[in-house]
């Protein structure tokens, strides 16, 4: 089924190849993947709600929308990197990546520091952050924006692309690859002789799956685009048996999420593309729709849940209500609220962004 692409896409996610220089079906695993990790934090905002059951089965699961995250921004802000190969282009690269990240993250914050005032938004055993590594998110350990962790390791991999266009454009795929050798010793020597960098996000396997998307975008980048239907079906399958062993042996340590959901995240990512590639195949436009709005909701949501819970118990909703009502209705206005911040803050950003580094017409012809 083909869908027509939304505008917002060629704003965000430029690519060559795709429909309309687009790689859309990426888009919409984007919406997919903040459904995933939406539908995990609802389940858990408040136990005794009719569905703990479906939570501990699902809680194998839904987490997986990170690494399907990772390997996406691996691919996708490689891509992007590639296009910008030149020493001039750097700067910009770089500034677009921050715009992409920090507004909207400091919009959330902003809501989410008073807020903390009156709800539990972080659990107590995190370790408490100061307020720079909050703003600047150079900690995992987010108490205000709980499924901000993993923007640590999103802006990692954006300074490191941003470093490598300055200093190697025109290699690189070759620079990426010392920088992916040099993480693998990391991720190594921290489980093996030095523990002690276990928990320090530049030696952690979740990194790797930055280094998967890279691999996928050096594939597609070169033509690539056979055994779509086949590396989709097989990543598919993957993440079913990545379920299995994250539920019995993996407990999400992060080497058994590369090896449970970040490889087949990188098939699914490869064939989708090579899907879309090949024979013009796209996800429905309600999906990418979704994916448009993927980044609001998926900072907004876990404030909104908490907001929505202490609403609900301070009206008495809870003798009131049926439980599985109250879920549909918190999940629906959380959705709302990421549709919403998208249109009226996330969307003038990234227009403003590619505004401020558009080429003059006299630069047309040089390199994008």
């Amino acid at each position: 089924m083909s869908a027509q692409v939304p505008p917002t896409i060629a704003r965000v996610w430029p690519a060559s190849g795709g429909t309309n220089g687009t790689y859309v079906n990426i888009q919409g695993l984007r919406g997919v993947a903040a459904v995933m990790v939406m539908f995990i934090h609802l389940l858990s905002t408040r136990d005794g709600m009719g569905a703990d059951w479906l939570k501990y089965h699902y809680w194998w699961l839904g987490p997986a929308g990170v690494d399907i995250f990772f390997v996406i921004s691996g691919c996708i802000v490689t891509v992007a990197a590639v296009r910008a190969a030149d020493h001039r282009a750097a700067l910009a690269f770089g500034v677009r990546r921050l715009l992409r990240i920090y507004p909207l993250y400091w919009c959330v914050l902003a809501a989410a520091v008073p807020a903390s005032a009156v709800l539990v938004l972080a659990p107590a055993w995190l370790p408490r952050n100061s307020a720079w590594e909050l703003v600047s998110l150079l900690t995992s350990n987010n108490t205000k924006v709980l499924a901000a962790w993993t923007l640590c390791y999103e802006v990692m991999f954006y300074a490191v692309l941003t470093a490598l266009v300055a200093l190697a454009p025109r290699r690189l795929f070759a620079a990426l690859a010392a920088w992916v050798g040099l993480e693998c010793v990391l991720v190594v020597l921290a489980r093996t002789l030095i523990p002690a960098w276990k928990d320090w996000p530049f030696a952690s396997p979740l990194v790797l799956e930055f280094a998967l998307g890279i691999g996928v975008a050096l594939v597609i980048q070169r033509g690539v685009r056979g055994a779509g239907i086949g590396a989709l079906a097989l990543g598919l399958l993957g993440f079913a048996v990545g379920v299995v062993l994250n539920a019995r042996y993996g407990s999400w340590d992060h080497a058994w999420r590369f090896f449970c959901f970040g490889i087949p995240s990188a098939l699914i990512v490869y064939g989708l593309i090579a899907i879309e590639r090949g024979c013009g195949w796209t996800l429905p436009g309600w999906l990418l729709r979704t994916g448009d709005a993927s980044y609001s909701l998926y900072l907004w949501h876990q404030l909104v849940f908490a907001a929505l819970a202490g609403l609900t118990l301070r009206v008495h909703g809870y003798e009131s209500v049926p439980a599985h009502l109250l879920l549909v209705i918190w999940f629906a206005i959380a959705v709302g609220v990421g549709f919403a911040s998208f249109r009226w803050i996330e969307a003038p950003i990234l227009r403003l962004s590619h505004g401020l580094f558009r080429r003059r017409p006299a630069e047309q012809g040089a390199p994008a």
